[in-house]
């Protein structure tokens, strides 16, 4: 073999190799871009926002952990506060999905506004409101205990925006009571606000939904509040208008009718009732 032949022959193989690792090369980034695509499709998942009213708070986080063992790929967002904050908050563009209200008449608002799906509207749980006490209080034993002097600030929700605050209004103009004692009332920014007031002692009674009082060691249950002297306590849901997860949303909704998440609830001392309007698509 000449020197001709040999560089020939060598340039030959250099070229070969060269080839060889393009290919390499190309298939290696290939598997790499599949590989990362693969992972982010299998991480992606369908983030679902929740505003709720805040006394619904520990059975719905109870709720959404059955609900991720079923639904992996969902992830739930929840956002607590008074209805009326709430309703102000979806009213304001914020990116909602789902609204959980704990009275009507914000539901209400958002329907004639169209900014809710009325086919997703719907009631499903009620709730009752009594009167508390811190457990070593030993003088209010019913409503008219409030008269007296050593009484001089009751809890109540702010009657504007709070929906245990309505109800609490309701009652004491039932009971003609209001009058006499709108000076010692202190209005609370939610339910649990009511709550945690009389707990820490800086009032001697509020007016509180019977399933936030179960969850404290600390208050007792002065009165129960007669159901006929106030509106109907029901919660209400619906699905935001032009939600982008509107699929997984229903999915939710649908979750929360069934016997085991009902069954939950009434375990948080949720009344369930019989549903107003049903309309989601099965």
């Amino acid at each position: 073999m000449n020197c001709w032949e040999y560089r020939e022959r060598k340039i030959q193989f250099c070229i070969q190799q060269m080839k060889l690792r393009s290919i390499f090369f190309i298939i290696t980034s290939l598997s790499v871009t599949l590989l990362i695509v693969f992972i982010v499709s299998c991480t992606k998942r369908d983030v679902l926002t929740i505003s709720a009213a805040i006394s619904l708070r520990e059975p719905l986080l109870d709720i959404a952990n059955q609900f991720n063992l079923i639904y992996p790929h969902s992830q739930l967002v929840f956002n607590f506060g008074s209805s009326g904050s709430l309703r102000h908050q979806i009213e304001n563009g914020a990116p909602i999905d789902i609204f959980i209200s704990a009275a009507s008449k914000d539901m209400e608002i958002l329907l004639k506004k169209d900014l809710v799906e009325r086919n997703s509207y719907k009631s499903l749980l009620g709730n009752s409101l009594i009167l508390i006490t811190h457990k070593t209080n030993t003088t209010i034993n019913n409503f008219f205990d409030l008269n007296k002097p050593s009484v001089y600030k009751i809890a109540v929700g702010d009657f504007s925006s709070v929906p245990v605050g309505l109800y609490a209004k309701d009652t004491l103009l039932s009971l003609e009571l209001l009058d006499k004692l709108h000076s010692k009332l202190v209005f609370a920014k939610n339910a649990i606000q009511a709550i945690t007031y009389v707990e820490t002692k800086n009032v001697q009674a509020g007016f509180v939904y019977k399933t936030d009082a179960l969850m404290s060691k600390n208050i007792k249950i002065a009165s129960n509040v007669d159901p006929s002297s106030h509106r109907p306590i029901k919660y209400y849901h619906a699905i935001i208008k032009n939600s982008p997860q509107s699929k997984i949303a229903n999915t939710f909704l649908l979750f929360i009718e069934k016997q085991s998440s009902l069954k939950l609830f009434q375990d948080y001392g949720f009344r369930t009732i019989v549903p107003e309007t049903s309309y989601l698509i099965k």
